[in-house]
């Protein structure tokens, strides 16, 4: 049975587990054996796998292939058949990304050009690239503010929870994105911008909420069109005012004054503490995405600090954060919002089932061809999770992201094959 192509709209693998014995190495070893459920697998010389019901692979050194549901042997491997060793299991990597959507009042604006309302806008877009990743990245969905009810104002512009779990929890499930697209159609703008708190509610959720025993790597993805504010504790010049900086004040007045209006120092720039919570989502492991949607031109150096420190800028910058312009529409929002969330995903990128003893005793074997270690189509070793993950290179990822492979194992036991 072939693997399916592994490209990034078309991702499923499934782990096969069999035990054999080896001698080729000088001791016996257990194989963790990784395929879809009666592929083909590599098995080194030892009794019919567990759940065979036909004969075992032939003795001695020689690797041969044994078929999970037949139990008959095929044609070995060239790599097996020279050193054996422990088939080390390996997946593709999960990827949790929790949407943090900018619901303000000014998300209900028509930009000129843009074609819908931010907010109609943004749901289209979003939309697509839910459609687009369902499946393959587990989603969730949180508001700033509050989200409210789609018709009740609400009651302070920059209401939102200080605990709990988002709107719409973080989960592969096909009904989370049924979730959250029922969750942007029953929610209108209404409120601030409290994106700071917004930011902190997703680092609470990965960190000491229920997302903390999500397995796989975590995102935010931050999509906003205008600056942070809602901080009743700064003060500002009208240069720094929200109000001011989006061509709401006269020029001679500063909005933000106490005392022009009680409520005004919540409408200065937070970009403080808001690139703050950006930073401590980076130390603990969780990358932020920066979109902003038209209504942030005037914010352009916040973003372009709360997308730096996020750590997943625009490979295109400038600017760091992904700029969607009034012009481009909502087919351009809606084209990054995939590309980015469709990007997380990779074929060529695969998490081992348990950390090798050694690092320098693991081999790629793709078809029966060991792929070398440090060539530009071969493969390189991520040690920075644990267990490590197995990058393919150049053709050699094009290859099996577009085609994919009978047969890919990764074997512990032996010394790895670089590049000369």
């Amino acid at each position: 049975m072939k693997y399916p192509a592994m490209t990034r709209s078309s991702l499923i693998w499934v782990v096969a587990t069999a035990l054999s014995w080896t001698m080729a190495c000088g001791s016996p070893s257990r194989s963790l054996l990784g395929g879809d459920a009666g592929a083909s697998v590599s098995a080194n010389g030892g009794a019919a796998s567990a759940g065979s019901s036909g004969k075992g692979a032939s003795g001695g050194g020689g690797a041969d292939l044994v078929d999970l549901e037949t139990g008959t042997a095929g044609e070995g491997g060239s790599h097996d058949a020279v050193c054996g060793g422990t088939t080390l299991a390996a997946s593709p990597k999960l990827v949790n990304v929790l949407l943090v959507v900018d619901k303000s009042s000014s998300m209900s604006a028509t930009p000129t050009g843009f074609g819908d309302s931010k907010w109609n806008g943004l749901r289209a877009a979003l939309t697509s690239a839910l459609d687009a990743g369902s499946g393959k990245v587990a989603f969730g969905l949180d508001f700033f503010p509050s989200s409210g009810g789609p018709s009740v104002p609400l009651p302070n512009g920059c209401a939102l929870p200080t605990s709990g779990a988002p709107t719409v929890a973080v989960s592969p499930a096909a009904p989370t994105v049924d979730a959250i697209k029922k969750a942007l159609e029953d929610n209108s703008p209404a409120g601030a911008t409290p994106t700071a708190a917004g930011l902190g509610r997703a680092l609470a959720y990965y960190t000491t909420g229920a997302g903390a025993a999500l397995k796989g790597e975590h995102y935010v993805l931050l999509a906003t069109d205008g600056g942070p504010n809602c901080d009743d504790g700064l003060s500002c010049e009208a240069a720094s005012c929200t109000v001011n900086m989006d061509g709401l004040c006269p020029a001679s007045t500063n909005c933000c004054d106490p005392q022009l209006d009680p409520a005004g120092p919540g409408k200065c720039l937070d970009d403080g503490a808001t690139v703050a919570m950006v930073k401590q989502l980076a130390q603990a492991n969780i990358k932020t995405f920066v979109v902003g949607i038209p209504g942030t031109e005037a914010y352009g150096s916040t973003l372009e600090s709360i997308a730096i420190e996020g750590g997943e800028p625009n490979p295109s910058a400038p600017p760091s954060y992904f700029a969607i312009s009034a012009a481009g529409g909502v087919k351009a929002l809606s084209e990054v919002l995939t590309n980015i969330t469709t990007g997380l995903i990779t074929s060529c990128e695969l998490v081992l089932s348990e950390q090798p003893p050694a690092l320098d005793k693991i081999n790629v074997v793709i078809d029966g061809n060991t792929i070398l270690e440090g060539d530009a189509d071969g493969w390189s070793l991520d040690s920075s999770s644990t267990p490590p993950t197995i990058v393919l290179k150049g053709a050699t990822c094009a290859r099996v992201s577009k085609s994919g492979a009978e047969k890919l194992t990764v074997t512990f036991g032996c010394p790895t094959e670089h590049v000369k």
